[in-house]
Order: C-alpha cells, then structure tokens, then sequence
C-alpha cells in the first residue's frame, strides 16, 4: 500500500501511498496527506481504515538539522517537515536569515506566531540586542510563507550567521490546534560559521 523512498544522501526517508489514498493524521480536525518525511532515528505507526487509507496513530514530534556553513543551499538544508507543515530558514543576503512556513494541505489556514530572539554582535563590542514579537499569517498550500513580515519590516526576526543569534517561534494553527516549536541557532568559532534548527510538535 505504501513506498518508503530514499530522498537525500542524509537518508532523509519519504513514506508515500498509492492509488490516490491518504495517511490521515489526528488533531481537533482530521485532513487528508499523501506522503509524510522521516529523519534517521524516527518511526511512522500506521494502521488501515474500512476505507483502506492509512491512519496514522503514532508519528515523530521532534526533529533536528545542524550543520556547517558553505556554499550549498540554506534553505534546503534548514528544511524540516512534520506532519502538513515544512519550516526552513532562508537566506537573504549578506548571512541574514529568515524563518518560513509551508503548508502541504489542500486548504488555507491563519497562523498564528509569537517568537522571541536574541543577538550577539563580535564585530560591534559584542552588543546585546532581545526582541519579542506577534503576528498572524495565512498560510496557502504549497507556498512559503514567512513566519512574521517581509523582510527588511520593522520587527521582523532576523537571524546572522555572521553573530551568535537564537530565535524561539512558537506557532499555532487555528483550524487543527496544532503547535510547534522551531528553535535556530547561529553561531561562529574562528572562521566556521554553524546553523542549527529543532522542530517541536507540542498540541
């Protein structure tokens, strides 16, 4: 009924039906999903339905991506799915980063974020700099969507892999319920620069 595909050299897995049937996930509401990613060290639980879909009973709540700096994509490598939603860090330039949302379902949901985060400047006497922020977005299938305003909006969080910076978004789908928690981190140490991004389930 199903295929387990492998997808990248991280052995990045994508459970996939067949015959147009869906892996049904819980929540206050129940929508429907063809395909669904794990992580090394993740389990998908799956039991089938009178109408022979697959619904899914026990599935990951958390996953994690930390890697160094080069000239490969950031997005793709910040690029977390869980459940309908992927979250990845974009870059915009000059090692400003930005944190998205991408819905796979078929329908619009408003999203609600609150995030927290936090900066330290080297180049600038190590300054400290802490922001807090709330927004309400629209997510629509299949299109990233940034976890606050624009870029370059006042108040939008904005992450440096040039600094030591944190953000702490924590994200809530008004039509599900659901809830997640994304944590990035940037750091350097001599002339390495790091990224780090957790993805949480929390409701």
């Amino acid at each position: 009924m199903y295929n387990i595909v492998n997808l990248t050299k991280n052995l990045v897995l994508k459970v996939k039906t067949q015959g147009g049937k869906s892996l049904r996930f819980g929540g206050l509401k129940t929508y429907d999903t063809s395909s669904f990613f794990l992580y090394p060290g993740q389990s998908l639980s799956i039991v089938a339905d009178k109408n022979n879909d697959w619904v899914v009973y026990n599935y990951p709540t958390y996953a994690r991506k930390h890697f160094l700096v080069d000239r490969g994509s950031i997005g793709e490598k910040t690029t977390i799915r869980m459940g309908d939603f992927s979250f990845r860090l974009t870059n915009a330039g000059y090692g400003v980063l930005y944190l998205q949302v991408m819905l796979h379902a078929d329908r619009k949901i408003y999203m609600n974020c609150s995030s927290s985060w936090t900066r330290l400047i080297p180049v600038s006497n190590n300054r400290r700099e802490y922001h807090n922020v709330i927004d309400v977005n629209y997510l629509i299938k299949d299109q990233w969507t940034y976890s606050h305003n624009s870029p370059g909006t006042k108040g939008t969080p904005a992450l440096s892999y040039y600094d030591h910076s944190t953000l702490v978004s924590i994200m809530t789908m008004r039509d599900t319920g659901e809830t997640y928690r994304v944590t990035c981190s940037t750091f350097n140490q001599i002339q390495e620069r790091f990224i780090g991004i957790i993805v949480e389930r929390l409701l």
